[in-house]
């Protein structure tokens, strides 16, 4: 189909959370609004999940998807336009670039992004950017933080705020947590820069206190030498549950027998499981750092990301009055939709190929 868009999706089937998340919605999205019909990048994984007659193979490998695979397909297809997240392919045709987050710009990035990933993403993360016809970002923070970093004629930068994948949505909802249950649930990869301790050492604080509260982590554990969880470990004993990875239907399962989603994070693009949470019908505690109150808005409680005494005090409140904020999350989750989002990317499509 020559001069459609090329659109590279290939964290589908991945296992890639919110990357894949964004994937799978914009693909949904892209191919219900009536516009003209656009090609699709993604791996043998995605089969299923885009029109087979549509898509184009490529490797897992980020190196030779960017390098030869895309070129060589944006030529094949005579594509208008080509999207990616985070780095542009070297082509010849107009460019939309997708960028979550900017963390990898902060000083305090050092202390959970090595500095030869520090490096090589401001390189082509910039470079991007500065070649993009537009760039897509997630949340006004991100957007701000682009622009304090990179020349970029602001005209360019389109909010496109993410939201819950509908089927997620439908079945947090059918969940309800049991009226016993005192477990505190994070959700997310397991990394430095997910201050997960400081949500230990507040479930310890409580503890102390006499509430019998427990503390569950759900996700890939990708923390070099596992340091943190041996630290929350000697700090919780048996009251620390390390999961893992889950499915989705695992992991509507662990929200719904949670009492309250903590969310201690130092650096954010936007906090999908914020709105999960929120979706689930259970309180949300939330860091007050970078994007996440943009978010969350009133729907969570909001808590420095280093104060201890304060996330015990939230969770514990949450605890005991978990119908705090329902009726604010319930309004919070409205201002999110993927179909909104799908039409910042196509318009930005259109314009980028015109």
């Amino acid at each position: 189909m020559p001069d459609a868009p090329l659109v590279d999706v290939h964290h589908l089937g991945l296992g890639e959370t919110g990357n894949e998340t964004w994937s799978r919605n914009i693909v949904r999205v892209l191919e219900a609004d009536g516009g003209n019909p656009v090609e699709y990048a993604a791996t043998s994984a995605a089969r299923g999940h885009v029109p087979g007659d549509r898509l184009s193979l490529v490797s897992a490998s980020s190196a030779r998807r960017l390098a030869l695979e895309l070129p060589a397909h944006a030529r094949r297809l005579r594509s208008s336009v080509v999207l990616t997240q985070y780095t542009l392919p070297i082509v010849r045709v107009p460019g939309v670039v997708v960028v979550h987050d900017v963390s990898f710009v902060l000083p305090e990035s050092r202390a959970w992004i090595p500095i030869r990933t520090r490096l090589r993403l401001q390189t082509t993360i910039g470079l991007s950017v500065r070649r993009a016809r537009f760039v897509i970002v997630p949340t006004e923070y991100t957007r701000a933080q682009l622009l304090e970093h990179y020349p970029v004629d602001p005209a360019r930068v389109l909010l496109a705020p993410l939201a819950l994948d509908p089927e997620l949505a439908a079945a947090l909802g059918g969940r309800r947590r049991p009226p016993d249950a005192t477990r505190v649930l994070c959700v997310g990869t397991v990394l430095p820069r997910k201050n997960l301790p400081v949500v230990a050492e507040a479930v310890a604080l409580l503890r102390q206190q006499g509430t019998d509260v427990r503390l569950r982590l759900v996700g890939p554990v990708r923390e070099p030498g596992e340091g943190d969880v041996r630290r929350m470990t000697e700090l919780l004993g048996d009251a620390l549950e390390v999961v893992g990875a889950v499915s989705t239907e695992q992991l509507v399962a662990e929200y719904g027998a949670a009492s309250v989603l903590a969310y201690p994070s130092l650096h954010e693009g936007f906090g999908l499981p914020l709105l999960e949470g929120m979706a689930a019908g259970i309180p949300v505690v939330s860091s007050d750092a970078t994007c996440l109150p943009e978010v969350a808005g009133d729907a969570a409680a909001l808590v420095p990301p280093s104060d201890v005494a304060g996330w015990a005090a939230a969770l514990g409140e949450a605890l005991a009055d978990p119908d705090k904020r329902r009726a604010a999350a319930g309004l919070r989750l409205g201002a999110f939709s993927w179909e909104r989002t799908g039409q910042v990317v196509r318009q930005a499509l259109e314009h980028a190929a015109g």
